[in-house]
C-alpha cells in the first residue's frame, strides 16, 4: 500500500445509536450500557442511547 493512502477521515471513529425498549434505570439494561460504554472505549466510536 503507499504511504499516504490512509487519512484521519477515514481513521475518525463514527457515532452510532442503539434504540432499545428498556428504560436506563432498568438493571438488565445496565448491563449493555455499561458494555457499549465499553465498546466506545475499546474501538474510538461512539453509541447515542
Amino acid at each position: 500500500m503507499a504511504a499516504g493512502a490512509f487519512s484521519p477521515a477515514l481513521a475518525a471513529g463514527k457515532t452510532f445509536y442503539w434504540i432499545s425498549h428498556g428504560a436506563p434505570t432498568d438493571p438488565v439494561w445496565t448491563y449493555f450500557l455499561q458494555g457499549a460504554k465499553q465498546w466506545e472505549a475499546d474501538t474510538g466510536n461512539t453509541v447515542n442511547s
